[in-house]
């Protein structure tokens, strides 16, 4: 029977004692990159909070990795290329040595230096090497199911260790359908509400900020921009030109603007000054950054009601859709929220703070360190 671990509620940490922790950070590219869309910025926010904490924190990353303020061990090695999702598979070709594997040999030599492992990849290799460890390691999840060979290797590695795999909603976790007792961080992600600053009068505006992959809905967004007859700004790392040309192409009347992946100061400025975030993920979000960044400047968010997005967006902070919404359904969405009170999106923002997550983080931590066997 499938049920949320009750260790979170239960077990209170040792907050006085302070860790040394490894954090093992996804393997597409390195830090700093965008290949690994919101995880980039997670790892920095995990950083920041444990060590504001006490803990003594270093990364393991990809060579030419750039994290403000860290000690990284750089690895090399081949990322996945051609990363393509087709019918909600994931598909990895790699070529060479695998980045994935030399991250976790790595991590495995040096375990003796820490007393817990904290990874954020999303790779069966990952799984299989860690299980054996002498040190405790907990695995992070931050997407929904996408390939069940990963999946078999996660639940093999959860059913071991069974309070050492993390989710950071219920709708995500429910996507592992063989994860018995997941454990749910709560709140699953924090925004730095000092980068992301308040925008009480927007401009007629759609704004859209995700990885450019099909599975992100850009297309659609397009659509809505087009019938609405709104400018579109977009950001996010480019990994499918092709994608991005023919969405321009196809909807050629549509006023956009690209801006890359930006720091969070621009992204702030934008998302700010746009009267709608829209968000139509085709996938199961593990949580979705981008959309508390959004509420963070008062910028409503329309999202469709598949994985984190579902969890996070209310009736004052934005819609929701159903997943399989057309473009007449997601522009209804957009003009309703057009209208919503701005105070009140901020206020939802709100519940996403770096002293609830610290302390969501810091018990499942400790509960790894624990349940280790």
């Amino acid at each position: 029977m499938w049920q949320v671990s009750p260790m979170l509620q239960l077990y209170q940490p040792m907050s006085k004692r302070k860790l040394r922790i490894l954090l093992t950070a996804p393997a597409l590219g390195p830090l700093g990159s965008g290949e690994n869309g919101g995880v980039e910025r997670r790892v920095s926010f995990i950083k920041g909070i444990l060590k504001s904490r006490g803990h003594v924190v270093s990364i393991l990353a990809l060579k030419g990795s750039k994290v403000l303020h860290s000690e990284i061990i750089e690895i090399e090695g081949n990322p996945p290329v051609d990363v393509t999702r087709k019918n909600g598979i994931l598909i990895k070709k790699r070529h060479g040595p695998s980045a994935v594997d030399n991250i976790w040999n790595t991590a495995g030599q040096l375990q003796k230096n820490y007393d817990v492992i904290i990874g954020l990849n999303y790779d069966a290799p990952a799984y299989k090497k860690s299980t054996l460890f002498s040190t405790p390691v907990g695995h992070m999840i931050t997407v929904g199911s996408l390939q069940r060979t990963t999946d078999r290797a996660l639940a093999e590695f959860a059913k071991r260790h069974v309070h050492c795999v993390s989710f950071l909603t219920l709708t995500q976790a429910k996507s592992f359908t063989e994860i018995i007792r997941p454990y749910i961080l709560r709140p699953g992600a924090v925004v730095n509400r000092s980068e992301f600053i308040f925008h009480k009068k927007p401009q007629d505006r759609l704004v859209w900020s995700a990885r450019i992959t099909p599975v992100k809905g850009l297309r659609a967004a397009f659509a809505v921009a087009d019938r609405l007859q709104l400018p579109l700004d977009i950001f996010g790392k480019m990994q499918d030109v092709e994608y991005f040309k023919k969405c321009i192409a196809d909807f050629s009347d549509v006023q956009y603007t690209y801006h890359g992946f930006v720091s969070s100061k621009k992204l702030s400025r934008i998302i700010g000054r746009a009267r709608v975030m829209i968000a139509p993920y085709h996938w199961v979000e593990g949580f979705g950054l981008s959309i508390i960044e959004s509420l963070a400047c008062g910028t409503p968010v329309v999202a469709l009601r598949m994985g984190g997005p579902a969890e996070i967006i209310t009736p004052t902070s934005g819609v929701l859709c159903r997943p399989e919404a057309r473009v007449e359904e997601l522009c209804r969405a957009v003009q309703k929220a057009w209208h919503l009170n701005r105070q009140k999106v901020l206020e939802r923002a709100k519940d996403f703070s770096s002293e609830k997550f610290g302390d969501a983080l810091e018990k499942w931590i400790f509960t790894v360190e624990r349940s280790w066997k």
